[in-house]
């Protein structure tokens, strides 16, 4: 609920605010990754990316740069990459990052990456959505 409250940030959200809501839902993503509530799933890195993208500023693509690669990894790590997390990753992502992070098991000529192109490890934990 945390990470969906600021993956959908208001219009008219600050810049001070919005730090303040990016920094609450890394904070949340970090509780959940410890494992003393929970573990990620691809929705929580799903909302995750939507969160970082609607609330780091155009001007700091850096910053979304690295925060898109690092939860990619983690997530590729966990599991947890299936359909939901690729169609945010993709909404996110500059086009060349996007590329760069399937490099090493896609075609780097396709645009979409599908679930069943990647490594079964990638998406093993995936649940199926009822």
């Amino acid at each position: 609920s945390v990470l969906n409250a600021a993956a959908f940030p208001t219009k008219s959200m600050d810049i001070k605010t919005k730090r303040k809501t990016l920094d609450t839902a890394i904070f949340t993503l970090q509780e959940l990754q410890s494992g003393r509530y929970d573990n990620p799933t691809e929705l929580t890195y799903s909302t995750f990316i939507k969160a970082c993208d609607n609330l780091i500023s155009t001007e700091d693509e850096d910053s979304l740069r690295e925060v898109i690669k690092e939860t990619f990894h983690q997530c590729k790590e966990d599991g947890q990459v299936g359909e939901m997390f690729l169609s945010r990753l993709k909404e996110a992502a500059p086009k060349d990052l996007y590329r760069d992070l399937f490099s090493e098991v896609v075609d780097q000529n396709k645009d979409c990456v599908e679930v069943d192109d990647l490594p079964h490890s990638w998406r093993c934990n995936v649940r199926a959505v009822a």
